[in-house]
C-alpha cells in the first residue's frame, strides 16, 4: 500500500500476481455476500428486498472498483516498466478481449535484471 498511486518505478511478477490474487478474493467475497442476500430475498419474495439486494450489489461493486482502479493501473504500469517496456503499454488492457490477454502476458513477462530508465530491478538486493 506504500505505492498505492505511484506510476513510476518497477514491480516484480510476484507483487503483481499477489495483488491480483487479493483482488480476486475480494470479488469472490462480494459475490458470496450478494448470493446470500439474493437467496434471502428469494425466500422473502418481496420486491423491496429485491431492490435492496441489487442496491447492495451495485454499492459493493462500485466501492471495489473505485478503491482498486488507480492501484491496479499503477501496478500494471510498474510491472510493464519492469519488463522493459513503456508503462503506457499497459493501457492495452482497456481494449475488449485483447485486453485480458494483454494483462496476462504483461503479468507473466520476466523482469529485466539490469537497471533501466525506470529504476533498479526489484529482484536485485540493494
Amino acid at each position: 500500500m506504500k505505492r498505492y498511486a505511484q506510476f513510476s518505478g518497477r514491480s516484480s511478477r510476484s507483487e503483481f500476481w499477489y495483488y491480483m490474487l487479493a483482488q480476486c478474493i475480494l470479488v469472490l467475497l462480494i459475490v458470496c455476500i450478494c448470493l446470500v442476500v439474493g437467496a434471502l430475498v428469494s425466500i422473502a419474495d418481496d420486491d423491496l428486498a429485491a431492490i435492496l439486494a441489487s442496491t447492495v450489489w451495485y454499492i459493493l461493486v462500485g466501492v471495489l472498483f473505485l478503491g482498486t482502479f488507480i492501484p491496479t493501473l499503477a501496478l500494471g504500469m510498474r510491472r510493464t516498466q519492469d519488463a522493459g517496456y513503456p508503462g503506457a503499454l499497459y493501457c492495452l488492457v482497456f481494449i475488449p478481449i485483447v485486453g485480458s490477454i494483454a494483462g496476462i502476458v504483461i503479468g507473466c513477462l520476466p523482469s529485466k535484471n539490469e537497471n533501466n530508465p525506470h529504476g533498479p530491478s526489484p529482484l536485485l538486493p540493494l
